[in-house]
């Protein structure tokens, strides 16, 4: 699979987050219509998306729930072990460090990092908290890939490109900061304030049960 193909990667982690929970609710078998009513798409953007994957499906039965999900958890490397660091230890840091999914798709939290001394050889969640001043040492040694920046918004750019020179590669960011980074970096950014904003257009709406991604 071509991977500029970011379009159908997005799409990727819905059909995989859907697929889980009828999984989870005990089907073995889902069919293109009954998953496109899920995905709110067609059934042949379903059979499409799927047919570019090489994931077939059984003619009368549908497409096999778990050989899907194994399929796209290889896709999308979810089984392998990165290691990840959460910068900065404030609320919004220390509740992400439980985040099943971070787990389930491979990211290992090895330590937080935060600029308030008083924090400095604490442990959270099982999980120690260093000096900003150990950071590089400790990305090197460790091998981190990842960081979550959660982290004051004025500090967030400056951090971002100091973990790059480190060798930091892949971050989720929750703050709204443009970044003009170089070469291979992954950055997915978090915008809560679009959610916001879009729970409160919907209160003026009249109510309804369905899930937007």
């Amino acid at each position: 699979m071509p991977e500029d193909n970011s379009h159908l990667i997005r799409k990727l982690t819905r059909y995989y987050r859907y697929l889980n929970e009828q999984k989870q609710l005990g089907r073995k078998m889902i069919s293109s219509d009954a998953l496109a009513n899920l995905m709110n798409v067609s059934p042949s953007q379903v059979r499409q998306d799927f047919n570019r994957l090489m994931l077939a499906g059984h003619r009368g039965v549908g497409y096999d729930i778990e050989a899907i999900l194994e399929s796209i958890s290889q896709l999308l490397n979810l089984r392998d072990e990165k290691n990840l660091i959460i910068v900065g230890a404030g609320n919004l840091g220390q509740s992400l460090c439980n985040y099943d999914a971070l787990r389930e798709c491979g990211f290992v939290v090895k330590a937080f990092f935060d600029v308030n001394p008083r924090l400095e050889n604490a442990v959270i969640s099982g999980i120690p908290v260093f000096s900003m001043a150990n950071i590089r040492a400790y990305i090197e040694e460790n091998r981190v890939i990842a960081a979550i920046l959660s982290l004051p918004t004025a500090a967030t750019k400056k951090t971002a490109h100091e973990l790059r020179e480190y060798g930091v590669r892949l971050f989720l960011n929750f703050n709204p900061v443009f970044f003009d980074f170089d070469g291979e970096v992954y950055i997915e950014n978090v915008h809560i304030d679009d959610n916001i904003m879009m729970l409160s257009y919907k209160s003026g709406l009249p109510g309804g049960g369905k899930n937007v991604d």
